[in-house]
């Protein structure tokens, strides 16, 4: 969970006034790491905002055009008449989604 700006701002005041970042933590109720964390970022950085999120890859990038070839192969392919399933190979719900997008039509990115 991403702690507001504004919280952040606090907490580093309070440990320039000469608050320790356990009691400032304490008191604005976050974990102590984290006040850790935003008091050394304002010293390094001068800002506490909060690290944009990196993007994760999917563990489906790399079956990409197989995935694509299979819904192109069998137009009527849906979660439930899968021939995946028919092998008893468990679907995973997103690739059985993302099947079902892709063939409607819908502009389908994988990641």
């Amino acid at each position: 969970m991403t702690l507001s700006q504004d919280l952040r701002l606090r907490i580093v005041d309070l440990v320039g006034t000469g608050v320790s970042r356990r009691q400032a933590a304490r008191q604005f109720k976050v974990g102590v790491s984290s006040a850790i964390r935003f008091v050394k970022q304002a010293e390094e950085l001068g800002h506490v905002a909060p690290k944009k999120a990196r993007k994760r890859k999917s563990r489906l990038d790399r079956f990409r055009a197989d995935i694509l070839g299979w819904i192109a192969d069998q137009p009527g392919l849906t979660p439930t008449r899968s021939p995946i399933k028919k092998r008893h190979t468990p679907v995973n719900k997103n690739v059985a989604m993302f099947a079902q997008r892709a063939h409607a039509g819908a502009n389908v990115r994988i990641g």
